[in-house]
């Protein structure tokens, strides 16, 4: 039986993405590692996943995602798309709206059955009709997420938010009106992502996670950036994997 608990791996750092037989290389090692089930394909920078969002894949690229899902299922592992339409998008526009709804559509037809809306690292400003539409970016946040949720109909929504670890919080995750505005107004079967304490956490304690449960109101899907080093490309980490206790998987 197939383990609803989320555990693999997620590209979705800054810089070159990586190449398909890269990809298709790790599918083989995640096959083969116990409990590993889950690819997200997240890298910021593949243009049509963020900075181009509104744009369809050319036929090219979207041959190579249809290789990389139907590889990815064929390992027996879930395959994530993440779309982060943060940078720019008018969260009102109908029109933007419509964009949104074409690239999801695109990635089902070839496939992809599991979804994810990023809008960490975005712009903390709204456009003026924004402004005028939602009283808070959490509000526009679940806006636009449920309405996606509502559209894949059945189909499985993840969703990172602008405030994603205890520092951006000003380590006052109880107090912090973004995430709970989400806790309250975000679909409950809708998961969101946290990187722990910091964005790159050297421990994340079970405590913060029951702490942060009760602001969200549903178990957080740990973003772990530990061995990230896209900030700096000269760092390799080669140490064990420390500071997380079992625990978190049942908490």
């Amino acid at each position: 039986m197939k383990s609803n608990f989320i555990c693999g791996t997620l590209e979705g750092f800054y810089g070159r993405p990586w190449r398909l037989d890269q990809r298709l290389q790790l599918f083989e090692w995640m096959h083969e590692w116990d409990g590993m089930n889950t690819y997200m394909y997240a890298p910021k920078d593949d243009l049509y996943h963020r900075s181009k969002w509104r744009e369809l894949y050319p036929d090219k690229e979207l041959s190579v995602l249809k290789n990389l899902i139907q590889s990815c299922h064929k390992k027996e592992l879930d395959f994530i798309y993440a779309i982060a339409p943060g940078l720019d998008i008018m969260y009102y526009d109908e029109n933007d709206w419509n964009f949104l709804v074409n690239k999801v559509n695109q990635l089902r037809e070839i496939g992809c059955k599991q979804f994810d809306i990023l809008f960490d690292d975005i712009p903390s400003k709204f456009s003026d009709n924004d402004q005028n539409s939602f009283s808070s970016f959490a509000r526009a946040h679940a806006h636009i997420t449920n309405r996606l949720f509502k559209h894949l109909s059945g189909l499985s929504l993840l969703f990172c938010p602008t405030v994603y670890c205890g520092q951006m919080a000003d380590y006052d995750v109880k107090g912090n009106a973004y995430l709970n505005e989400l806790g309250e107004l975000l679909h409950e079967e809708i998961g969101i992502f946290w990187t722990g304490p910091k964005i790159v956490s050297e421990e994340i304690t079970v405590e913060s996670i029951k702490e942060l449960q009760q602001v969200i109101k549903r178990k957080p899907i740990i973003w772990d950036n530990l061995h990230a080093n896209d900030y700096d490309i000269r760092q390799i980490f080669l140490g064990p994997y420390s500071g997380r206790s079992l625990e978190l998987k049942i908490k």
